[in-house]
């Protein structure tokens, strides 16, 4: 099977930086059951370790005001819609659906 979608990185973003694991997983189309892309699957110490960084980002958060967080996820939506196209896609055929344009 050939993959049809190359993503640019493919390690865990664990406590602002990429973690590389051993193992990688294969997301297939589900209609087709052809891989459309590669992810690397994370290991014990890799969920523990990102478990925890979610728990300091939480502490830290709370404290803000509502204001500077509409500010950080402003900026973070901001950079999601830069890929929004390439995420429809790439969940389209995950799910099996067709693309139309």
């Amino acid at each position: 099977m050939k993959k049809i979608i190359k993503i640019l990185n493919t390690q865990n973003y664990i406590n602002g930086k990429f973690i590389e694991n051993s193992s990688i997983f294969p997301v297939f189309n589900k209609f087709s059951q052809e891989v459309i892309a590669e992810i690397s699957m994370a290991d014990n110490q890799s969920i523990e370790e990102s478990i925890q960084s979610n728990q300091r980002a939480f502490e830290m958060m709370r404290n803000f005001s509502a204001g500077k967080r509409a500010d950080f996820l402003e900026k973070l939506y901001d950079k999601l819609q830069t890929y929004a196209d390439e995420f429809a896609v790439l969940i389209a055929l995950e799910g099996g659906k067709p693309i139309s344009y």
